[in-house]
């Protein structure tokens, strides 16, 4: 029995023994955390927000700047859609007389020039082959004609489509009818556009679609490199008024810095993170509500990179 208090007691000494390590432990710890701020305040290794960089660096990066001032923002509105083809600029080809086709010289996607032979067919009537040829040239987008096939009379049987313009088809909701005017400035963007389109609103249907309740409104764009294809998706901002703004910067210029918006105020010999307060956009630039002026430069194009360099010198200092 008395050796089974003494280990009983021994237990208890250690266990007591260790709550007081930990509870020393923490208290050591929570005092170094409570040091840290103080450290990085003043200390060798504090925190910058300070990019120093030559002209000559900043011309190879190719880091743009520009003047802080009053600017114009543009009131948009969205409309989301689709491009298609020109219809103005489409050639349905189709058999003269009844027949079998003897063949077909053009895949689907692939070009034809005008004038070009595309389909043969031998006619019933004479059993002799006549051609079907192109009226314009372009791409073929539909294509529905495979060899020994009997076609008759005005049967379609290819598609070819001048894609050199696209139309691109925007939906718009109830509440947006009554912004939407012919010749209206529209913005269209897109994934497989490098840069935004500008066009103008040249069709607006008379009438709504029942399933969808919204309404068509169509520009038309150059597509002479050929990247738009039919069916791709497409965004239009229409401009629907401007309002002035006292001070905004590039849309460029903004970026994030330990989780606050921030733009980079060029100094004597570097950059400097001035973090900001952002108020109304247009998607080209923005309202500044406080931490800039007038009259200051700041980097736009390319400012990304004076981020990334400020966090390689915290790594390093870190």
């Amino acid at each position: 029995m008395n050796k089974l208090l003494k280990i009983l007691n021994i237990i208890a000494l250690v266990a007591v023994a260790f709550f007081l390590g930990r509870m020393i432990l923490n208290t050591e710890k929570h005092e170094a955390a409570a040091e840290e701020p103080a450290a990085e305040a003043g200390g060798e290794g504090a925190a910058t927000d300070f990019v120093k960089i030559t002209d000559e660096k900043l011309e190879q990066a190719k880091i743009e700047t520009a003047i802080t001032g009053p600017s114009v923002l543009e009131r948009q509105r969205t409309l989301f859609g689709q491009f298609r083809a020109n219809e103005e600029g489409l050639a349905h080809l189709a058999p003269r007389f009844p027949g079998v086709i003897h063949s077909v010289s053009k895949r689907l996607g692939e070009k034809v020039e005008k004038g070009e032979t595309v389909v043969v067919i031998e006619s019933n009537e004479s059993l002799e082959t006549y051609e079907v040829k192109s009226l314009i040239s372009g791409t073929v987008i539909f294509r529905d004609a495979q060899p020994g096939e009997a076609v008759t009379e005005g049967q379609r049987l290819l598609t070819v489509a001048d894609l050199s313009t696209m139309w691109v088809d925007l939906s718009a909701y109830p509440e947006d009818y009554h912004i939407l005017k012919l010749g209206q400035p529209v913005k269209i963007t897109a994934t497989a556009l490098h840069k935004p389109l500008d066009a103008k609103i040249d069709y607006i249907s008379p009438f709504g679609t029942e399933g969808t309740q919204t309404m068509l409104a169509r520009a038309t764009v150059s597509n002479a490199d050929q990247h738009l294809r039919p069916g791709l998706f497409a965004e239009g901002n229409i401009q629907v008024g401007k309002e002035d703004v006292p001070l905004a910067v590039s849309n460029a210029a903004l970026q994030t810095w330990d989780g606050h918006d921030v733009v980079f105020v060029k100094e004597d010999d570097g950059f400097k993170a001035i973090t900001v307060e952002l108020g109304r956009t247009d998607g080209t630039f923005t309202e500044i509500l406080s931490g800039l002026k007038a009259g200051q430069t700041y980097a736009t194009a390319n400012s990304f990179l004076l981020k990334a360099e400020l966090g390689k010198s915290m790594a390093e200092e870190e």
